[in-house]
This record gives C-alpha cells, structure tokens and sequence, in this order.
C-alpha cells in the first residue's frame, strides 16, 4: 500500500499540490473562524491578569505593573472583588464578577481596560519569544545534522502543515484558541520534525549507497513507513482521552491534546506523501545544476 501511495504522489504531482493548496486554505480559513481565548475557563465568572516581567523584585512588579493594571480595572460594572498578587517577577490580579455574568462579557472590559495601560516596554507574553526561538533552534539542529539547507529547510516544512493541522482541529471541535494551544503546537513541532529526519535521513543514506533518486525515495518510503505511522498512532492514542477529558482541568488539557492529535495527522500525511515529492523535484534540479556545471567547467 506504501508503494501505491509513494509512486502516486511522484507521479501525480499536481495532485499532491492541490491537496497541498487545499489543506492550506482549510487551516487558514479555520483560523480566521476560530475564537480566541487567552486564559481557558476556569471559572465561571471570574478573570485572572497574569503578567510575567522576568528578573524584576515583587516591589518593582508591584509599582510598575500591579498598581497600574488595578487603577485601570476598577470601576468595571458588576465587579464584586479585585485582588491582586505581587510575586517576584509575576503579577496576578484576580477579577471576580457577579454571579450570572457572562463569560465573553466579563473578560471584554478586562482586555479594553489592560490595554489602555501604561506597562514597561520589556512586558510581553511569552510565547512571541518563545516560538520563533524553538523555530531558529529546530533549523540549528536540522542543519547541522545534514549540513544542507535545503534539506533542513523541508524537512520544517513538516511544521506549517502541523500548525494547519492543529488549528483545523480545534476548528473542528470547536474549541476556543488558548495558551495551553498554543504549547500544543509547540510539543506537536517535534513529533513531526522527527517524523522527517527519520525518513530524509535514510533516503540520502540510500542514496549513498548508489541508488537512483526515485529508489531511494522508495525504498525509504517503504522502511520508515511503520516507525513514522506508529509514532503517530501512539501519540494520538496517549492524548486522545486528554482530548476528550470532562474532568477537572479539562479546560487545559483539552486544547492541547486537540492540537497535537490534528497535527499529527496533518504532518504525518505531509512527511508520507508530500515530502517524497518535493525531495524528488528538488535532488533533481540539484543534479541538473551540478551536471551543468560539470560541462561548463
């Protein structure tokens, strides 16, 4: 069956690449649907602003970042307590709003009036650092294992058919884009950068051994096909309950799982059927350049 599927998508190129396109618009079409929620619910009608200010004492945070947030929170409608925590390095201000509030309603005023305040330019949240650096990190990595930039750079292209996959998944669910999603985008990065390493890897060690192009994409196709499906299996089965929990701190466990579990189905189709062919198109433009300039020269 591996065979059928390899040979068909380095055949039918223009296929592979509308399901590619078709995929693409899906993710990007559910991302614009897809309702966003920092902080899962925790609670029923209550808000928690929590800010992260690094290497700063609980004095600073507290002059600099607590008591500007609780000047702007206060005189919000239907608030019945406002307490605030002062932690080195940590801000939590907790809102709490009157029984039968709404949700949505309860944290809309909250977000208006946190970005009416005056913060130190240094506080940001942290996933904006954190995901272009484990990015930059993954490329590092790739590249010094093959030392080829076009081999690190499509092997992370395993990463944006994760993301796809994840937010279609959510999308699907009908799940609220949240934090802990956003750390499940991050863990489902290395399952399927994996994913692609295992199989580029034993293609360029066939072809080392003297195999043409094609056969080597083949036959690594055909031997890495069972490790690529059962680390994929295995991890949707481990998150699947997490995927479907009820329980308490579902909230959190929900999205991430949610997230893992459609990445890893999109990514996983991705390093089985698209990636064989963009590796194929791409060696052979590389051996046409070289065969030219062995000519020239």
């Amino acid at each position: 069956m591996i065979l059928r599927i390899v040979d068909f998508a380095l055949h039918q190129r223009f296929v592979v690449l509308a399901f590619v396109l078709l995929l693409t618009v899906g993710g990007i079409i559910a991302f614009y649907r897809l309702p966003i929620e920092a902080y899962p619910d925790v609670a029923d009608v209550e808000v928690d602003v929590i800010t992260l200010w690094p290497g700063h004492a609980p004095e600073e945070v507290e002059r600099h970042i607590t008591i500007p947030l609780e000047n702007e929170l206060n005189g919000i409608a239907r608030v019945t307590f406002l307490r605030s925590i002062s932690n080195f390095g940590l801000s939590n201000i907790r809102v709490l709003f009157l029984d039968g509030t709404d949700d949505y309603w309860a944290r809309q005023p909250v977000q208006e009036r946190i970005a009416r305040a005056e913060l130190p330019t240094d506080v940001k949240p942290g996933l904006y650092i954190i995901v272009p650096l484990v990015l930059f990190i993954i490329f590092v990595l790739l590249f010094s294992t093959f030392q080829s930039v076009g081999d690190a750079l499509l092997i992370m292209l395993n990463l944006p058919f994760a993301i796809i996959g994840g937010t279609l998944a959510l999308y699907l669910w009908g799940t609220n884009f949240s934090i802990s999603a956003a750390v499940g985008y991050i863990a489902v990065f290395g399952v399927s950068v994996l994913d692609g390493v295992v199989l580029v890897s034993f293609i360029r060690q066939a072809i080392s051994e003297d195999l043409g192009i094609r056969e080597a994409i083949v036959r690594g196709c055909e031997m890495r096909f069972r490790p690529i499906i059962v680390t994929a299996i295995v991890a949707i089965i481990g998150f699947l309950p997490a995927a479907l929990s009820h329980g308490i701190g579902a909230e959190i466990q929900r999205p991430l799982a949610r997230v893992v579990i459609g990445g890893l189905i999109s990514a996983t189709a991705m390093t089985l059927l698209v990636l064989p062919a963009i590796y194929e198109l791409l060696a052979r433009r590389l051996e046409r350049r070289q065969s030219i300039r062995a000519a020239t020269s």
